[in-house]
């Protein structure tokens, strides 16, 4: 009989054997979906920016940045991420504007 490898994995809590690793994937969770969109629209957010750049020129950044305060927890770290990702799309929105004001 094989023996069994265990190991912890700590975003479950437990221990778990190699044979259970060894099995299919888990489908993605509703935090790992949060995750993934706000991850997509953060780059969606850059890109739109550099273009905007590319075509219209830079502006310079603003020098009063609010600070997020820091904190603990998964739903936390969301919650910075989630205002980030705003942050960042409404300066797409705004490159988008700029953008627009000079095309004819």
């Amino acid at each position: 009989m094989a023996s069994e490898e265990t190991f912890n994995d700590s975003r479950f809590g437990a221990a778990t054997s190699s044979k259970a690793a060894n099995s299919l994937p888990r489908p993605p969770g509703p935090v790992d979906t949060v995750r993934n969109a706000l991850e997509s629209a953060e780059r969606l957010a850059a890109r739109i920016e550099g273009l905007s750049r590319r075509l219209v020129g830079s502006i310079p950044e603003c020098d009063t940045v609010a600070s997020t305060p820091s904190g603990d927890g998964l739903f936390y770290e969301m919650g910075a991420h989630a205002e980030q990702v705003m942050a960042a799309i409404s300066d797409a929105e705004s490159a988008i504007s700029r953008i627009e004001r000079v095309l004819p």
